[in-house]
């Protein structure tokens, strides 16, 4: 790879990397804010908008993707950031110790949040 090319490289590593971290994050905020309002847990810091808001996130970031598929050099490190990213959830899945039932790792320890 040409030195000049490097720096491009890494900007697209990175970018396709933030899309996958901050998908993750709304997803994970949408089940975990609906699991508390079933639960009866009141949010200490709510967010307005929800769930539309998140929701608005996904769409913006599937945009982004999108965009980034068209260019042929993005589209390859976009490519190669996703494939890396299953391939590390298909491990996890699979090498995954057993956990109770409510998913936390059978240790025998217990551990809860302060209310």
């Amino acid at each position: 790879m040409k030195p000049g090319r490097v720096l491009g490289v890494l900007f697209n590593v990175v970018g396709a990397t933030t899309l996958i971290l901050w998908t993750i994050v709304a997803v994970s905020h949408i089940i975990l804010r609906r699991r508390a309002q079933r639960a009866g847990s009141v949010t200490r810091a709510p967010m307005w908008g929800f769930p539309y808001t998140s929701y608005l996130a996904l769409v913006m970031l599937a945009v982004i993707v999108a965009l980034s598929a068209t260019n042929a050099p993005t589209r390859t490190q976009l490519l190669a950031t996703f494939a890396t990213a299953v391939v590390i959830a298909v491990f996890c899945r699979v090498f995954a110790k057993p956990t109770n039932n409510d998913g936390r790792k059978d240790s025998g320890t217990s551990l809860t949040m302060p209310a």
